[in-house]
């Protein structure tokens, strides 16, 4: 399972945060953003197999596999996975009292760190980035994935928990697990990359706190033993889904406008006296712009694309000069992503052009004899 694991880097204290080498987190610019809170949950009380008292504060997890502490948190890491150069790390869950924890790689790996006990997936995709989020169970001898479509896989003694929302395509991000009162497992909710969340089973339903239809800006969702349930957006954005939460973020840092971070665990959210999340400008206005390009998305005639279109329906303009996707619904603009269309060797011919198939993923194989001029590796890419 561990085969393709890199050598793990030497951590070391940059800022007051542990950092992995080769990222180092931005400090905030001193902006804060009144983001959020969550709600305490009736019945929902989970048995733990750790007697120590929950550590304050919380863990960020980078691309990589980078494990970051702040609000005063002590988590051991030892042999937690590193995977320089490469983002596969696609969540987190951390002991309550900070003495291990598990990392989900996107092919489906659990890697157990600290005192931990391993755990086997059972669901485990190769080759193919699609596992999104774990959850592991109170006792640590299970756990649940939850893959990128929306299906729910249970490993090791978890339960199978029917009735979850199965989408069909990319766009379920994050899983959290509901307990009856014998910390049974009976339902969870699942968050949609736009910001909704989605109960199922005996879980009571909630509102999302922050819903931006068309744009897959949030990551993950959370509920520590406090009942605080919580979801973490790109650049590490925190917001609650009702109210009382309240972390520590002493020496927290982000890395303001570039997409690293992953995860976000709280391990205690009623820290006292109450502060906002210490977002940096820069990761506060990279947010603002992933959910509101539909609005603020102009035309831009250097690439020779408008601002709306007059064709109903679904409409794709690709621009050859800026490489760049732009997607058109009933006339408006509602996505804009980075392409690739080719070498100046290898170019896409300008045309009208219609999708006939897709296929997710594919591996790019060169037709070009290896050594010539428009030979490139083998390589992965999402869609084609």
């Amino acid at each position: 399972m561990c085969g393709y694991m890199l050598p793990r880097l030497t951590a070391f204290p940059y800022g007051g945060v542990v950092v992995k080498a080769g990222l180092r987190p931005r400090r905030g610019l001193g902006a804060v953003v009144a983001l959020a809170a969550a709600c305490l949950i009736g019945s929902q009380t989970p048995v733990t197999a750790h007697a120590a008292a929950p550590q304050q504060g919380g863990v960020t997890l980078d691309l990589h596999g980078g494990l970051h502490t702040f609000g005063g948190a002590v988590i051991d890491t030892t042999g937690a996975p590193w995977w320089p150069a490469w983002d596969i790390a696609r969540s987190l869950s951390v002991l309550p009292d900070g003495s291990g924890g598990w990392v989900l790689d996107g092919l489906g790996g659990i890697h157990a760190f600290g005192t931990a006990p391993a755990i086997t997936a059972t669901s485990y995709w190769g080759s193919w980035d699609i596992a999104r989020a774990l959850v592991v169970t109170p006792d640590e001898t299970g756990a649940y994935v939850l893959d990128a479509y929306g299906g729910v896989h249970a490993t090791g003694t978890a339960p199978a928990l029917p009735g979850a929302p199965y989408f069909g395509w990319d766009i379920a991000r994050g899983l959290e697990v509901h307990y009856d009162g014998g910390g049974i497992p009976d339902g969870g909710w699942v968050l949609d990359g736009y910001g909704g969340v989605h109960a199922f089973g005996a879980a009571p339903a909630f509102t999302s706190p922050a819903y931006y239809a068309g744009f897959s800006v949030w990551r993950q969702i959370h509920m520590p033993a406090s009942g605080s349930l919580y979801i973490v957006g790109q650049y590490g954005i925190v917001s609650g889904v009702a109210s009382g939460l309240a972390p520590a973020w002493s020496g927290y840092a982000d890395w303001g406008g570039a997409d690293v971070i992953r995860d976000e665990v709280l391990l205690d959210p009623t820290f006292t006296p109450f502060s906002m999340q210490p977002a940096s400008v820069n990761a506060i206005e990279a947010f603002r712009i992933a959910h509101t390009a539909s609005v603020g998305m102009v035309a831009r005639p250097e690439c020779n694309v408008p601002r709306s279109v007059l064709k109903p329906g679904k409409e794709i303009v690709v621009s050859l000069a800026c490489q760049e996707l732009n997607a058109f619904e009933n006339g408006q603009l509602v996505i804009r992503t980075y392409v690739t269309t080719g070498k100046p060797i290898l170019p896409t011919p300008p045309g009208h052009y219609s999708v006939l198939r897709k296929q997710h993923p594919f591996l790019m194989r060169s037709s070009w004899a290896y050594g010539t001029i428009g030979w490139y590796a083998p390589s992965w890419v999402q869609w084609v």
